[in-house]
Parts: structure tokens; sequence; C-alpha cells
């Protein structure tokens, strides 16, 4: 292992001894952290080592990544943090848990959002989704998420033309959810999942075909009492769903080669 000394030059006189000293202190930690960090990962090894990958792979490829990108603006702004929001129509996405705290009967919710604008100026992300109460403790909701990846022109490895593909991905959820109390609901999903990448194109003697998937989602959902904070009434809520539990893809016609979806645990 090498270790580099760095040489600092300090041109301004420094007029207080305790940051001075608080200084080399913050030097002798950061140094010794690196370095046994350094020393460390000297002794990591990988699972299978290049001489021996023979065919083997460590990698768990998740197809159908479209179910995780964000749709709609309120929860992407927050960095996807929408797991424990006030409810509105977007939950059926989130957490349908709390569709049953929602304030209105019935809400429906349409997004559109343009995806890697900067790369290609036909690739979109469109979701539509809305619930209805049933009394003061149920609700049933729905969704339809549409994925278009536009027109992507195909080449061998030689770079020789072989047509163009319009790959699209789509699924459809249906929900329902159910206060256990005036503080806690649960919620089930059921999502289908068609996935058309490559429909037609041969690789060898073997045709690619659109895959399809079924998943399903659980989730919790608790609200406090409101509280009263001098002037402001205060409330902390608490989130957590199991998303994408279900069956692998595939894309080949003797299901062969399949890949997991991308399930998710989320806590907010």
């Amino acid at each position: 292992m090498e270790i580099v000394v760095f040489k600092f030059m300090i041109n301004r006189k420094i007029k207080s001894n305790k940051i001075l000293k608080m200084y080399l202190h913050y030097l002798k930690i950061s140094g010794l952290a690196g370095f046994v960090l350094l020393y460390a990962t000297s002794f990591a090894f990988s699972q299978i080592t290049y001489d021996e990958i023979d065919g083997r792979t460590n990698a768990v490829n998740t197809a159908v990544p479209f179910l995780r990108i964000s749709p709609d603006a309120r929860s992407g702004a927050m960095g996807d943090a929408g797991i424990a929001l006030s409810p509105d129509a977007n939950a059926v996405y989130w957490n349908f848990s709390k569709t049953p705290f929602a304030k209105k009967d019935i809400e429906v919710s349409a997004t559109y959002t343009p995806w890697l604008r900067e790369m290609a100026d036909d690739v979109f992300l469109a979701y539509l989704s809305g619930f209805k109460k049933i009394g003061n403790r149920q609700t049933v909701g729905l969704s339809l998420r549409y994925f278009d990846m536009g027109n992507i022109q195909l080449t061998n490895f030689q770079g020789e033309d072989q047509g163009k593909t319009h790959p699209r991905e789509f699924s459809v959820d249906g929900g329902y959810a159910r206060k256990l109390s005036d503080q806690w609901s649960v919620g089930v999903a059921l999502r289908y999942i068609h996935s058309y990448l490559l429909s037609g194109v041969k690789e060898g003697e073997e045709a690619y075909k659109a895959g399809n998937a079924v998943a399903g989602d659980v989730s919790v959902y608790y609200t406090s009492p409101g509280r009263n904070l001098e002037d402001l009434r205060g409330i902390w809520r608490f989130g957590a769903t199991l998303t994408n539990l279900g069956t692998k893809i595939s894309y080949k016609e003797s299901g062969n080669d399949k890949y997991f979806i991308p399930s998710n645990l989320g806590l907010g």
C-alpha cells in the first residue's frame, strides 16, 4: 500500500493557538480514518474473482424500472417522500392505506412527465389515478401508468441497421384500504405489468416477446391526534409499504431468461 503525504503551507499567521490545535486534531483524525479505510479495503474480495467468472454473475438485474419513477410533482419535489404525506389522489402509488383519511370522498389525479428531455423529445411518463371512499372507513382505487420510450434504432455489433423498435410499458393497479381505528389503516393493491421492448426481434434462433408480470403491495399508515403547539396545530404521521412483490418477468419465448421486478420496502 502506498501512502501519500501532503504538505500544507500556511501563509497566514494564526492568531489563536486554540484554532491551530483544533485544526491539527482534525487532520490527525481525518488521516487516521483514511488510513484505516484504505487498509480495510485491501482485504476486501469480491464474491467471484475475475478468473472465476466462468459464465456466472453476481448482479441482480431488475426489469420495468418505470414502476419506481415518481409520478407527481408534489412528492418528487420533496425527494420522493410521499409515503407519509397527507393523503391525496397520488396516494394510490405511494401508500394506498392513506386514502381512508382523505378529506374528500372522491379524488382524481392526472400527470404527464417528459423524461430525459435533454436526450430525447419522445420519452414520457403518463399517470392517472383516483380513489373513492365507501362510507367513513373504506376506500377503493385504481391507477394506470404508461411509460413510452420513443423510437429506438437497432444495430448489431457491426453497426448494421436492424430496423427500429418503439418500446413501451404500462401497469394497471387496483387497491383496497380500510381504517382499523381513528389513527391506523392498512391497504392492499394488485398490479398487472406489461412490458413491450423488443417483440419480434430475434437473437439467434430465439425471438423476443413482450413481458408480463403480476405484483402486489401491502401498506400501513398512522396519523396522530392533533396537538396544539402554541399557535399551531401539529400532527405527525408514519407510513410503511412493501411494493412490487410478485412474479419475475421474461422477454424470451422459452421463458428461460427471467428478471426480478423492482420490489421495495419504504418507510416515511
